[in-house]
């Protein structure tokens, strides 16, 4: 008897797995709908098109998957109901008729068989509904009345900017929001008891319809008394002053939107209500209720994470505890712990790396606009999977929240950087064009001696010292304005951050780094659907020597790749390498390979996305960037800057699926990118080209990594992750 490998040991606990679930066809009788379609309606751009017309239905269609293996043991299968198919058909005429389509008829709903019932199986049914819309009715005339003074302004702002026109098509969520948009507009400059009424007059057999917004100001109003409810343990004084609503003050809903997004931000509530009551149009002074109620202080979380890189992974375990609530006087105190181990598969063994962080944050500064935050983290890792390093840091950092919008830190850091293990017994030696090659007898996990940075400088350049030390103030600056930080579908982010880092003893690093971050979330209208978002994010950083010491620290340095930087290259890893080759000429030598990085480089992304159904959210993306060493020498050569830039540009597109999980957007991306010349590094001049499938040279793609060493064609990436790339 032949034991089982590791994939049959995969292919077995499959199996087990699956024999304790039931496929969906065998969950439930009756007849399962598969999908449903319509026929006499538009397509993508029409305003009418299946998956509109499929979310006014009460008749649900399974997911995907539901006769695909292993995905029907997942899916839900969702029945066919009769009851509710004659209820959606007048469901769809009202549906036409709110969107202009008045003479719109609907003609009646058909099955197709995909699958017969059986014994133990539900029967498999599509669904077909036939539509028969007629020409659509125009907008004839659109004016909002009752609007003097101010509110005259908002009214034209709202005719100049809004959802619905005249002469286009009438649709009634259109000038519902148009309403809904004015009556906003008016509470937020101090009409608290604004109302606005939408009066519609169509006429079928004119294809015209009359939009009249009807406005009713009300009095201008100011905040009232402020009254606290549901707080145990925190002060109420606190919550006042994170409010940072004055009694008196002019009123503004704005303000009543911020004040509970402040609350909830501290972290300390899990409800959170500010509600002005309005129940009185005639009373100018608002009465405010803040109504609250205390989440856990204390949390403790575990986790197991896995890093899987190109023949790399690093698995880890982690513990975080967090107290939000210290002494009843909301200091913040976080620690955290990671342990886990890095490998190079098939080159060297495991090599353990742990983590430990502790912060502490004390907000109660200028009620609550400015806070102090200091923070240790310490950490043992191994840099590119090679070198073991030891880097203990700290900041104090002092954060100002002028605005609800805008966050400004400022502070002191200081850390050290020391390679623990650095390997003596080679010979280093320049190879032209295929950038830096070490070769001799490797050891990386070996015993460090001085003689080993010389060797090191060949690998990470002229500025490599060990160990190091950084002291610098740094600089931040965040402004966001986007309408969800975890899915954004309109607004934008900016951010900034400016490292000036001076020597305290001689031969100490001296520089000045900036990097940013700037995204726009633009939605994209089709048939007055939102259901489109063109995202677009620009990131990069430039780091530059100043005073006597031209050095700069490898680890500073610009490496953009990974799931969260260039798509279509490893985790901070696209560009030219340096090589190891390591037992040159024996049946032992291998490789390995450094990213050189960047004093100056620039990501440009751009995706769009269309949010589907079940949660699903559907991508296509580009990616441009651009890498240069401008005043760091890494070769003979030395290239002006535009020249540098031109060779070091790169571009990946793909397309993607994200899913609303609890934890947030979890991610696939599957990049697609040209062959550039660090895919063909590792190579001898007269070798270029020839492959065999035990050669373990570089390769940085799937295709060329788990399937054909010899494959030509583009590289392929693929990158799960939580949290959006943009």
């Amino acid at each position: 008897m032949v034991a089982p490998g590791r994939v049959g040991h995969m292919l077995i606990w499959l199996l087990v797995v699956l024999a304790a679930c039931s496929p969906a066809r065998r969950r439930v009788r009756g007849e399962i709908v598969r999908r449903v379609h319509f026929e006499g309606n538009g397509g993508l751009g029409s305003g009418h098109n299946d998956y509109q017309l499929r979310k006014a239905l009460e008749q649900e269609a399974t997911a995907p998957g539901l006769l695909i293996f292993p995905l029907k043991y997942l899916v839900d299968p969702k029945l066919l109901s009769e009851q509710m198919l004659v209820r959606d058909a007048y469901r769809l005429e009202v549906w036409y008729a709110h969107r202009g389509w008045f003479d719109a008829r609907f003609a009646g709903w058909s099955t197709r068989r995909v699958r017969r019932a059986g014994r133990r199986r539900a029967g498999v049914l599509d669904v077909h509904g036939v539509i028969e819309p007629g020409p659509p009715s125009l907008v004839r005339s659109y004016a909002i009345t009752g609007a003097t003074g101010a509110p005259s302004a908002i009214a034209r702002t709202v005719l100049r900017t809004g959802y619905l026109k005249e002469k286009r098509q009438y649709a009634l969520d259109l000038a519902e929001l148009d309403r809904a948009e004015l009556e906003t507009r008016l509470q937020r400059r101090g009409y608290a008891y604004a109302k606005v009424e939408l009066q519609t007059d169509v006429y079928p057999d004119q294809r015209a319809v009359d939009v009249e917004l009807k406005m009713k100001p009300g009095i201008m109003a100011v905040n009232g008394p402020i009254a606290v409810e549901g707080n145990e343990n925190i002060d109420a004084r606190f919550i006042l002053q994170n409010l940072r609503l004055t009694e008196g003050n002019p009123y503004r809903l704005d303000d009543i939107v911020k004040a509970q997004n402040r609350l909830f931000a501290m972290g300390t509530f899990s409800i959170v209500n500010v509600t002005p009551d309005l129940s009185d149009p005639s009373l100018r002074a608002v009465p405010i209720k803040v109504r609250v109620s205390e989440s856990k202080f204390r949390s403790l979380r575990l986790g197991v994470g896995l890093a899987v890189g190109i023949k790399r992974f690093e698995p880890n375990l982690f513990a975080k505890f967090k107290h939000t609530n210290l002494f009843n006087q909301l200091i913040g105190v976080e620690l955290m712990g990671r342990v886990g181990a890095v490998a190079n598969v098939g080159a060297i063994p495991l090599a353990p790396t742990w983590e430990t962080r502790a912060s502490v944050i004390y907000p109660r500064i200028f009620g609550h606009k400015v806070a102090q935050q200091l923070e240790v983290k310490i950490e043992q890792g191994v840099q590119q999977g090679l070198y073991r390093f030891f880097n203990p840091q700290a900041d104090f950092r002092t954060i100002w929240k002028p605005s609800d919008v805008l966050v400004l830190t400022m502070g002191p850091h200081v850390e050290q950087f020391k390679y623990l293990d650095l390997d003596l017994r080679r010979k280093s030696v320049s190879t032209g064009d295929f950038g830096t090659r070490s070769t001799g007898s490797l050891d990386p996990l070996g015993e460090f001696t001085d003689g080993a940075v010389a060797t090191a400088r060949r690998l990470f350049g002229d500025d490599f010292k060990n160990p190091y030390q950084i002291t610098s103030v740094d600089f931040g600056m965040t402004l966001d304005w986007r309408d969800d930080p975890l899915s954004s579908r309109r607004g934008s982010f900016l951010s900034t951050t400016v490292r000036a880092a001076f020597p305290l003893r001689t031969g100490d690093f001296s520089f000045v780094a900036l990097t940013g971050d700037w995204r726009l979330f633009r939605p994209i209208r089709i048939g007055g659907d939102v259901p489109l978002t063109l995202a677009t994010r620009v990131h990069g950083k430039a780091i530059f020597a100043i005073g006597d010491n031209p050095s700069l620290p490898y680890p500073e340095l610009f490496f953009p790749g990974g799931a969260a930087s260039m798509r279509g290259f490893p985790s901070r890893a696209m560009g030219p390498y340096s090589i190891f080759v390591t037992d040159r000429d024996q049946r032992s030598e291998r490789r390995f390979f450094i990213p050189q990085g960047g004093t100056l480089g620039v990501v440009l992304s751009e995706e769009l996305r269309y949010y589907g159904a079940y949660d699903l959210t559907y991508a296509v993306f580009v990616d441009l960037a651009t890498l240069a060493n401008p005043g760091r020498p890494l070769g003979e050569d030395n290239p002006n800057l535009l020249e540098q830039l031109k060779a070091g540009s790169r571009i990946a597109g793909g397309v993607g699926i994200r899913y609303a999980s609890p934890l947030g957007p979890f991610r696939i991306d599957v990049a697609l990118r040209p062959r550039y010349s660090e895919d063909f590094q590792g190579y001898d001049a007269e070798s270029i080209g020839a492959c065999s499938t035990d050669d373990d040279r570089r390769r940085i793609d799937v295709i060329h990594s788990l399937f054909n060493k010899c494959a030509g064609g583009p590289a392929l990436m693929v990158f799960g992750a939580f949290g959006e790339a943009i």
